[in-house]
């Protein structure tokens, strides 16, 4: 089975953040089209992207954030700060890998991992008085009363419609995701266990 080991989320700015795919719950990319435009000043590049990309995070991937890896930073963020603070991310990268990478059992080639990267939908945001142009509207998140992450770049969608049939914050959906996907730090390592012990695994069953 191929799982998201790691997946990249890349800012207006040149900031990214690597979400564990441990921390990855229900994800979804759909309308990829191959493209060739400008994507920079100096930059006119063929590329893939997507018109919706949906995913939701596991309260343990809102670890501290450093802007470009400086530890020192006058400002101290979580991953979830960060994502929810600007909406400028712009792109995706992830890989896909066998279960033998995802637990650690071998190391990453071109034969047991496909990389993937897509740009998202952005619409500019004109009337943002602090930075206009600078933010996308087509990117909406919220966190549920259990701390989960729930982030949409899509232009004719809203969150709200997108979960409508999802009770995230009712007691036992959030128990429910983990146990069903091995999500989190604590199911990841009993998982791995597991497979390192040669049990069989039929993957998660949550909605991916």
């Amino acid at each position: 089975m191929n799982r998201i080991k790691s997946l990249t989320l890349v800012f207006e700015n040149i900031e990214s953040i690597e979400i564990d795919g441990r921390h990855i719950g229900a994800f979804e990319i759909n309308g990829i089209e191959k493209q060739i435009s400008r994507i920079a000043v100096n930059a006119i590049i063929e590329h893939e992207s997507c018109r919706r990309f949906f995913m939701e995070l596991h309260p343990d991937a809102n670890k501290p954030y450093f802007p470009f890896g400086i530890k020192d930073w006058e400002e101290q963020e979580s991953v979830f700060d960060r994502i929810r603070k600007w909406r400028d991310i712009t792109r995706i990268e992830f890989d896909m890998c066998t279960d033998e990478v995802y637990y650690g059992k071998e190391e990453p080639n071109e034969t047991n991992c496909k990389h993937s990267e897509y740009y998202v939908s952005w619409r500019p945001d004109a009337d943002d008085d602090d930075a206009p142009g600078e933010e996308n509207i087509d990117q909406k998140s919220l966190i549920s009363k259990a701390g989960w992450l729930y982030l949409l770049v899509e232009p004719d969608m809203s969150l709200e419609k997108l979960l409508a049939n999802a009770d995230i914050n009712s007691e036992g959906y959030a128990e429910a995701e983990e146990l069903l996907c091995d999500l989190g730090d604590k199911r990841y390592e009993m998982a791995k266990a597991r497979f390192m012990e040669g049990e069989e695994d039929d993957g998660p069953d949550c909605k991916s």
